[in-house]
């Protein structure tokens, strides 16, 4: 019982270090509190671990396969779920009914599949762009020049919302070396809001090393795996 109130104390006290980089980068930029979701990436814990991240006041959670998400979303469906990974057009019958938040959308047929999915069991699931700004060929996500032409079409489709975009910038020693990505996708999202009339309010950047970064960039939503927690040693 000591030793998971001692873990229980160690991951509330890692949420408020988390809170108080994000406050000092949002200060930086004159931001409100309110205006960025933390996503606790869980897809390296089982679902026990989930429900004390839950205990500890984290309400959104971040998985990348179906298999290894569904018994953490089954057991607690009253989460906000995201879906943070490639999405094959296969397994979206899976996805539609349990996450709100569909971080991984790249083509249009993906996003076909997700609208039909989503009129069927009466759901609107936000949708994110994913962006390859980096140009790296082994990432996932549209390029840029391509992305303008997606949305135009995604906008168009009746069971999706498209909230906004989102990137996995290029790995990086040191943290500050990551900002040029998050310009390059904050500036493409304005260029997008700019050419379409399409408000694009949501831009999903930043992960454990360089979220506080992301955030003085203009991430609303930073995808927080093991700064948040020590898989091995504390779950």
């Amino acid at each position: 019982m000591q030793d998971e109130e001692s873990k229980i104390e160690k991951l509330r006290k890692r949420r408020e270090q988390i809170a108080m980089r994000i406050d000092a980068a949002l200060q930086l930029r004159k931001r409100t509190r309110e205006s960025v979701r933390i996503v606790a990436v869980t897809k390296y814990v089982g679902a026990d671990a989930v429900r004390t991240l839950s205990d500890i006041g984290i309400t959104d959670f971040g998985e990348n396969r179906w298999q290894v998400a569904k018994p953490k979303v089954t057991s607690l469906p009253s989460a906000t779920w995201h879906f943070i990974g490639p999405l094959q057009r296969n397994k979206v019958r899976m996805i539609v009914p349990h996450f709100t938040w569909i971080h991984s959308v790249d083509r249009g047929e993906l996003a076909d599949e997700i609208s039909r999915e989503a009129m069927t069991h009466g759901v609107h699931p936000k949708i994110l762009l994913q962006v390859n700004v980096s140009g790296e060929p082994q990432k996932s996500g549209v390029s840029q020049d391509r992305v303008l032409s997606l949305l135009t079409y995604c906008a168009k489709l009746p069971h999706v919302e498209v909230a906004g975009l989102m990137s996995i910038g290029r790995q990086v020693i040191v943290p500050e070396d990551a900002r040029a990505d998050f310009q390059t996708l904050a500036a493409l999202r304005n260029d997008l809001e700019r050419q379409t009339g399409i408000v694009l309010p949501e831009l999903s950047m930043g992960m454990s090393n360089d979220f506080d970064i992301a955030v003085e960039e203009g991430a609303t939503i930073v995808r927080i795996g093991r700064y948040l927690v020590n898989f091995e040693q504390e779950l």
